[in-house]
């Protein structure tokens, strides 16, 4: 059975699934993952788990379950919140 850890992205209306891999990521962490968007940092909103086949397919379609590439460290929470008050500014 596959796991996976559900992950929260602020522009996401739901937790999105990602396969933990070798990530150790828990429950609380922030985490760097790889997205159709490219590398992003989301919160896991959950410990890793394993699903059936059709939880999976229910969620995810058809499409590749993508991995938790690591647990974020401080440097990517730091570059996070500059980039979030960049955003902010230019839109002062």
């Amino acid at each position: 059975m596959p796991t996976v850890i559900p992950v929260k992205f602020t522009y996401a209306t739901r937790d999105l699934w990602f396969d933990p891999a070798q990530s150790g990521a828990i429950e609380a962490d922030h985490v760097i993952c790889s997205t159709s968007r490219g590398q992003e940092i989301g919160l896991a909103t959950g410990d890793a788990r394993e699903v059936t086949p059709e939880q999976l397919r229910d969620m995810c379609g058809d499409a590749k379950l993508q991995p938790v590439l690591r647990v974020a460290t401080d440097e990517d929470l730091e570059r996070a919140d500059a980039l979030a008050r960049q955003g902010e500014e230019a839109k002062a």
